[in-house]
């Protein structure tokens, strides 16, 4: 009796867990679709540029900046755990963030940012 209490209750969590998962996922593919991918990148943004970091994926960040302006870093490779915690670390060097620089995720899994795409807000 306490396996099946103890599974059922396992299996609650996992539920509670993934709707909560897509409901985040959601909220962010909604402020993702208010933008345009223009097709130009730079290196680095200004640290003190940025307003918000929203985890995406396990391969995108969105970086909302001051001014109404928005920038899309895509990952060369998948980021475990990124999407899963949507929490990240990293190191900031002369107040800039750039495609040098490395992040960690809340699971440890160390990964490589990449160039910085300019969004454009849709009209």
């Amino acid at each position: 009796m306490k396996k099946i209490l103890l599974l059922t209750l396992g299996c609650l969590t996992m539920i509670s867990a993934a709707s909560a998962q897509t409901r985040a996922q959601k909220a962010v593919d909604k402020k993702l679709a208010k933008y345009n991918q223009t097709g130009e990148f730079v290196n680095c943004i200004r640290r003190n540029m940025i307003k918000k970091m929203v985890v995406v994926d396990d391969t995108k960040i969105l970086f909302e900046l001051k001014g109404n302006k928005a920038m899309l870093n895509t990952l060369d490779k998948k980021c475990t755990g990124l999407a899963m915690f949507r929490q990240f670390s990293f190191g900031v060097q002369n107040n800039r963030v750039c495609d040098t620089d490395v992040i960690t995720t809340r699971q440890s899994a160390i990964c490589n940012l990449s160039d910085f795409e300019v969004l454009e807000e849709k009209s």
